[in-house]
């Protein structure tokens, strides 16, 4: 059985501890449960997602929330990536694919790309960019 966190799509942050889908989400996709917005208000999962549980398989890798990833990074990498994207298409468009949704797949072969041009771009050290992914 799959187990999944529940999260407030506002904030990324998780709610309660992870466990299996409602009955009445059972067999949706991943991307669909990731923000329940287009349910009915009286479902009662307003401002609610689920996401895969990291190590179980779901997903196909190790899965974390768009806010635990951008916790792993520091305030000053941030800043440098954000500043790089200004004056980057290629940073601009992997911000952009990054944000696109409420969780990060660390084993994403993107991912690792992403890492290494942004290594190459001199934002992060490889020993940095390996520690991410961690």
């Amino acid at each position: 059985m799959s187990l999944y966190q529940k999260i407030q799509v506002s904030t990324g942050d998780p709610v309660g501890a992870p466990g299996p889908l409602p009955a009445n989400l059972v067999g949706l996709a991943d991307a669909d449960l990731a923000d329940l917005s287009w349910v009915a208000a009286s479902e009662g999962f307003a401002d609610t997602g689920f996401v895969p549980v990291a190590g179980d398989g779901a997903a196909g890798g190790r899965v974390i929330t768009l806010r635990e990833w951008m916790e792993r990074l520091t305030t000053e990498e941030l800043v440098a990536i954000e500043t790089a994207a200004d004056g980057d298409a290629a940073i601009r468009v992997w911000l952009r694919y990054l944000f696109a949704g409420p969780t990060v797949n660390l084993d994403a072969p993107r991912l690792s790309a992403a890492l290494a041009d942004l290594v190459a771009a001199e934002l992060l050290t490889s020993e940095r960019a390996d520690a991410l992914l961690a």
